[in-house]
């Protein structure tokens, strides 16, 4: 599995929401392909607002933790932090099986690994779009889940601020083929 950090296009941001609330979640959603990660093939997820995805259960916990965390619980998490969007910002999720975002992920793979010679067959996007971080301007994150042969994950990100850190490596910068 591969994870890539992507400062670019987003994808569509569409689909459905979650409701407003804080530490909050999706409710369970049953995908149409298996996800297998880290060898473990799910067949649901939870979208949570903290800023991260589950598999067997939501979870509204905030603060990141270090890994392996809770024995068997398997976590992605694009940015764990504290969103509130009590207020302002949503929470959206799809996937798709055809069309043209299968297209678009299959170009944005083979462009970032053209070793592979990937096709993806399933997409899970994950959008946390104008989510209030703390006191900081509002922040769009975006977890790509692509499988076909392979099973890769990119994050992308827009209007994004980190409070104490220099945020210009964010808009100019990738992690793509760096090992870590």
């Amino acid at each position: 599995m591969k994870s890539v950090f992507v400062v670019g296009p987003l994808y569509p941001i569409s689909g459905n929401t979650t409701q407003r609330a804080l530490d909050g979640s999706s409710p369970l959603i049953v995908l149409q392909r298996p996800f297998v990660y880290f060898g473990q093939p799910y067949n649901q997820i939870y979208v949570n607002h903290n800023g991260h995805i589950t598999f067997n259960n939501p979870w509204g916990i905030h603060v990141p933790q270090s890994f392996p965390m809770y024995g068997t619980m398997d976590i992605i998490a694009p940015f764990w932090t504290k969103f509130d969007n009590r207020q302002t910002g949503l929470v959206y999720y799809k996937q798709y099986t055809t069309g043209n975002i299968l297209n678009q992920a299959t170009e944005d793979i083979n462009n970032y690994f053209p070793q592979f010679n990937f096709t993806a067959s399933w997409v899970f996007v994950a959008t946390w779009h104008e989510m209030p971080y703390w006191l900081h301007n509002n922040s769009v994150i975006q977890a790509v889940l692509i499988s076909g042969a392979k099973i890769f994950m990119l994050y992308n990100f827009k209007s994004f601020l980190l409070p104490n850190f220099h945020s210009k490596f964010f808009r100019h910068n990738s992690n793509v083929n760096v090992p870590g």
